[in-house]
C-alpha cells in the first residue's frame, strides 16, 4: 500500500488503493467515534445467539481487539464520484463480509451470502485519512441509528447502543466517515 498514490487535490485517487486494511470512524454530532463490530457482551439482553457482528458506534478512547475494528477493503469498481468496495473482516472474521440486512443494518455475513458492494463518496484526503460519505449498493446513506420501528437497544451499562443503518429516518443520524488505511 502506497499512500503517496493518493492526492489531497484529487480524493478520488484513493481508488489507487486496491486492497488494504483500515479502521473506520464516524464524525457524528460534532465528535469522532470508532466503528466496530458488536459482540454479545455489548448488549444488555442477549439477542438471538450468534446474531451479533453488527456495526456499532464505539466509545472514543476505548481499546478494541483488531478483529472488531480493522476491516479489509477490496476495490470492485469506481465511477467519477464513487468508489465501490467489498468490505471484509479480518482476524477471526476474515472469511466474512459486510452486507446490509433487510432492515438496513450493516453487519458481517458469510462471504457467499454477502455479495453487495458499498460506495464511498470521497470528500477529502489529508494524507492519512479519507473523509467520505458511505452508501449501500442501492445508494442509501449509511447513518447512525435504528430501523424506525425497532426502538433503541441498551448496552450493559444502561446506555444506548447505536447501530449503523441505512433506513433510519432521523436527521440527527447523518454523519460522515473517516477511513484510515493501516496496511
Amino acid at each position: 500500500m502506497n499512500l503517496e498514490q493518493v492526492s489531497s487535490a484529487a480524493p478520488m485517487s484513493f481508488s489507487n488503493l486496491k486492497i488494504f486494511e483500515c479502521t473506520i470512524h464516524a464524525i457524528y454530532q460534532g465528535a469522532t467515534y470508532p466503528i466496530v463490530l458488536s459482540t454479545e457482551e455489548d448488549y444488555a439482553k442477549s439477542i438471538v445467539p450468534g446474531r451479533w457482528d453488527w456495526l456499532i458506534k464505539g466509545e472514543p478512547g476505548k481499546t478494541y481487539e483488531d478483529s472488531r475494528r480493522v476491516f479489509q477493503f477490496k476495490l470492485h469498481a469506481h465511477t467519477t464520484d464513487r468508489l465501490h468496495y467489498q468490505m471484509c473482516g479480518t482476524g477471526q472474521r476474515e472469511r466474512r463480509r459486510l452486507a446490509r440486512s433487510n432492515k438496513g443494518y450493516i453487519g458481517m455475513y458469510a462471504a457467499a451470502e454477502a455479495i453487495m458492494t458499498f460506495k464511498l463518496e470521497p470528500l477529502a484526503w489529508d494524507g492519512r485519512q479519507l473523509r467520505c460519505r458511505w452508501r449501500d449498493h442501492e445508494g442509501h446513506t449509511v447513518k447512525i441509528g435504528e430501523y424506525p420501528t425497532d426502538g433503541r437497544p441498551y448496552d450493559r451499562l444502561g446506555g444506548y447502543l447505536d447501530h449503523l443503518n441505512v433506513y433510519t429516518e432521523y436527521a440527527e443520524s447523518l454523519c460522515e466517515f473517516l477511513i484510515t488505511p493501516l496496511r
